[in-house]
């Protein structure tokens, strides 16, 4: 479905009436019931992926720099990622990076995934 397709192409750019069409919908359809389904306006729930991409990739992949992990989760730059990632996590990516990078014991790797959840989840 449509969850699978923005998944398959997180790294590019998503217009509304490609994802309505994949989801065989009127675009004002597609976002209402995409709402209702998932939690999440399509716009969130598209910059919720690419950051929990970007969280992943933070904390387990030095050799990434940053604009190279703003690229690689469809950001255009990597001042507009930076801005997301912070206003979504109340951290900068650096600091993330920090708090979670080369953290191989299992109490560390948890909760870089459980920030991560906590962080990237509809809210109420």
């Amino acid at each position: 479905g449509v969850k699978r397709y923005i998944q398959a192409h997180i790294d590019e750019p998503l217009n509304m009436l490609e994802l309505a069409d994949v989801a065989c919908f009127s675009m004002f359809h597609f976002q209402r019931l995409f709402a209702l389904y998932t939690g999440f306006g399509v716009a969130k729930y598209v910059l919720f992926l690419r950051l929990k991409k970007a969280c992943w990739q933070l904390a387990f992949r030095q050799h990434m720099s940053m604009i190279d992990i703003a690229l690689s989760c469809g950001f255009n730059d990597q001042h507009s990622f930076s801005r997301a990632f912070k206003r979504e996590s109340g951290l900068s990516p650096l600091t993330y990076r920090k708090r979670y990078f080369g953290q191989r014991d299992g109490w560390r790797v948890n909760a870089a995934y459980r920030h991560v959840n906590d962080i990237f989840k509809p809210r109420s």
